[in-house]
């Protein structure tokens, strides 16, 4: 009987695996991508943060963290979901960009961008303007 009850979820798994092929593992593009993005906008120690977090930067509140919804909710799978409705898959040679430098990480202001533009997407220092 126990193990009747452990089998369910682990097809369950599976199941869900099959329909979200995107694995949480730092090889995917699209997690480590979700996993530098919180970082650079969320943890202070980050050596980005003061260009994006200190910036007021931010993650779309539902592709951010499951525990602030209120329900369970799988937020990478959010995330992927969304950059996938938006601008499509990555095509090679591409990298996530934000269209304005100043906006969040949110639907209506990401696009695949090559280095060279996003290169040319970024916030000018003091310094590099004098």
């Amino acid at each position: 009987m126990e193990l009747a009850c452990l089998a369910f979820p682990f097809f369950l798994v599976l199941e869900m695996k099959m329909m979200f092929p995107y694995k949480r593992h730092p090889s995917n593009y699209y997690y480590a991508c979700w996993q530098n993005i919180k970082a650079r906008c969320y943890k202070t120690d980050h050596y980005a943060y003061k260009d994006y977090g200190a910036r007021g930067i931010t993650l779309h509140k539902s592709w951010h963290t499951d525990y602030d919804l209120g329900y369970y909710s799988d937020a990478f799978s959010h995330f992927v979901t969304g950059i996938l409705e938006e601008i499509g898959e990555r095509p090679p040679g591409l990298s996530l960009d934000r269209v304005d430098n100043d906006g969040n990480y949110e639907p209506g202001n990401l696009r695949w961008a090559t280095a060279k533009q996003q290169a040319n997407n970024k916030t000018r220092k003091e310094n590099e303007n004098a």
